[in-house]
């Protein structure tokens, strides 16, 4: 959107085709299997900046000003290979984990991403704690090329939920803050499609007499 706003600035747009290819099984799903009306939104926007879209797909061979791309149906047999002409080219490639911590066996997937339990614990070695985009997440849902789902927006609760458990353990006093932050949970919201965390609707009890927070350097 921001190329085509600035190509309609500059009085060109009419003059360059923009060609939006996904992995995603339909234009709007994010990732998360839909937002709301986010496949209808989408595709409406789509429409009136006259950008054509192509879904199910993988780039299967990229040269100089063109690339070529395989789109599959709903069974992951493919359908359609487009060949795509270009002067400006932008690709996502799929993420991967860092080389050095996915060699560590049993650590992580075969992606190189953290496995870890609902404590941002690893599964294998039970002194390790992992949070942010190093983690594995499954998929929302199956589809015929892998979408991941987001995880930026988890930050927050991620290191909330490791904070709190890795301070349960080395001072069990502070048990009842673990109990409390098990209820932080990501949730979408459908207005913007962003991701933000909030608390289960049951109120997350109190402090313990005379934690101590570090970082605001008080007592509550």
């Amino acid at each position: 959107m921001i190329l085509d706003t600035d190509l309609r600035r500059r009085r060109l747009r009419h003059r360059v085709p923009i060609t939006f290819v996904t992995s995603e099984p339909y234009i709007g799903h994010l990732g998360l299997g839909g937002v709301g009306d986010s496949k209808g939104l989408m595709e409406s926007q789509f429409r009136q900046h006259d950008i054509k879209w192509i879904t199910n797909a993988k780039i299967t061979q990229a040269t100089a000003g063109q690339m070529r791309v395989q789109e599959l149906d709903d069974d992951g047999k493919p359908r359609r290979n487009h060949e795509l002409p270009f002067a400006y080219g932008m690709v996502i490639p799929a993420f991967r984990g860092v080389d050095a911590v996915a060699a560590v066996l049993e650590l992580c997937n075969p992606r190189g991403f953290v496995l870890v339990d609902a404590q941002q614990r690893s599964k294998r070695y039970r002194n390790v704690f992992s949070a942010g985009v190093c983690i594995a997440i499954p998929p929302v849902e199956a589809t015929p090329v892998p979408t991941g789902a987001p995880k930026l927006a988890r930050y927050p609760s991620l290191a909330t939920v490791t904070c709190a458990d890795g301070t349960s353990r080395i001072r069990p006093q502070y048990a009842d803050v673990r109990m409390a932050c098990s209820g932080v949970r990501p949730a979408v919201c459908p207005a913007c499609t962003h991701i933000h965390t909030h608390t289960s609707r049951r109120r997350a009890p109190r402090r313990p007499a005379g934690f101590r927070s570090r970082r605001l350097g008080s007592t509550r």
